[in-house]
Order: structure tokens, then C-alpha cells, then sequence
């Protein structure tokens, strides 16, 4: 899937390049943010959708003018099963509360 401009329509994980809040005023002069890369959570909210990242929420109509989102692909994941099949052995052998 290629980089779009497009906010996402569907709830996932994606790529966000870009300005999460764009021009902003600071005490005495205006600031142009950098664009940043960061992997954002999108959810369904009552107005629509919304982006979750790094603790922080933000709209579409929060975001600056440089802007680009890109469906994340998930890495597969290691097997394991049997770490935890040895864990949970091992626990089951313990004495439960020192006794």
C-alpha cells in the first residue's frame, strides 16, 4: 500500500508521516512543526475517527498541512508455546503463598 493523504476511513494501525499540529503560535513567533513519523492507533469516535499515538489524540482537522498515512503491516510473531508450557509447568510445581 502506498503513502496517501487521505485520514483513514477504517479503524487499524497506521503509518502517519507528517504534522501533527502544523503552524502553531508560540510566545512571540509562529513555528512551523516538523513532520514526524509515528505509528498511530485509528478509532471510531462519535464525530468520526480519531488517531491515538504516543499517549496523545489528535483529529483530522488537527492536523497540518504536510500529512500522509499508510496502512501498518504487523510482524508475524514468534512461536511461544512451548516457553510457555515450561513457565507454566514450573509455576505449577511451586508451593502456592509459602506453603
Amino acid at each position: 500500500m502506498k503513502w496517501t493523504k487521505k485520514f483513514p476511513d477504517k479503524p487499524g494501525k497506521y503509518w502517519f508521516y507528517g504534522q501533527r499540529y502544523g503552524t502553531y503560535s508560540g510566545c512571540l513567533e509562529k513555528k512551523v512543526e516538523k513532520p514526524e513519523l509515528m505509528l498511530v492507533s485509528v478509532r471510531k469516535c462519535a464525530s468520526g475517527f480519531l488517531c491515538v499515538a504516543e499517549g496523545q489524540f489528535f483529529y483530522k482537522s488537527e492536523l497540518g498541512e504536510i500529512k500522509y498515512f499508510k496502512k501498518a503491516t504487523m510482524p508475524e510473531l514468534p512461536d511461544v508455546s512451548e516457553q510457555l508450557a515450561e513457565i507454566e509447568a514450573r509455576i505449577g510445581d511451586e508451593p502456592k503463598n509459602g506453603r
